[in-house]
């Protein structure tokens, strides 16, 4: 579309893996598929540190497959600069991106929560093709889990599919998210599932 042709590239796939530990630490790892419009070296891939609650995360183990990258912190955030700054991405490229954030303490009081931004509000790009399949450590209430869409504060659910076996939650989202737009997933659990919280 024109609207898409005036921004330098487009996420046409966005891939989201996560494994949640026992001690609120997720293993993510993210595909993401890009077509560019221009030429450009890469994407930055920018991940708050700070939660929901206000309270700091740390993200360990940084890693992009196949392509070069450097991390480092700046404003709240967490950039990963994925490119060769010697050479144009190709127009079609693949970000493979892993890392562990740690969300330590949830904060909250009489009860542990499980909430992320699986799509965080900071990609200025609009984003197809967003699917998940996220792994909890235990048991969970899956009439409490919701899946929500949209700009910052959204309760939109409508257009979120996923299905529930065992621990393992799958899904995808029908459409796409506009620039500024994110998919959360959010689910109050008894307190003391998440045990030894680092």
């Amino acid at each position: 579309s024109a609207a898409a042709l005036d921004r330098d590239y487009e996420i046409e796939g966005y891939d989201i893996k996560m494994d949640v530990g026992e001690d609120n630490s997720y293993q993510i790892t993210e595909i993401i598929d890009i077509r560019f419009n221009v030429q450009r070296h890469g994407i930055i891939r920018s991940i708050p540190l700070v939660t929901n609650t206000g309270r700091m995360a740390r993200i360990t183990g940084v890693e992009v497959g196949g392509h070069d990258y450097e991390a480092y912190r700046d404003s709240g955030n967490l950039n990963i600069r994925i490119g060769d700054p010697d050479w144009f991405a190709r127009e079609n490229e693949r970000y493979v991106i892993s890392y562990v954030f740690h969300m330590g303490n949830d904060g909250v009081d009489g009860f542990d929560e499980f909430y992320f931004n699986l799509v965080g509000l900071e990609w200025d790009v609009r984003v197809g093709n967003v699917s998940f399949d996220i792994s909890m450590p235990g048991e969970f209430d899956a009439s409490k889990l919701k899946f929500t869409y949209g700009e910052a504060g959204s309760r939109v659910t409508s257009d979120v599919e996923y299905s529930v076996k065992g621990n393992r939650i799958t899904g995808w989202l029908n459409g796409e998210l506009a620039p500024g737009q994110a998919l959360t997933v959010a689910l109050p659990l008894p307190e003391g599932y998440f045990s030894g919280k680092d």
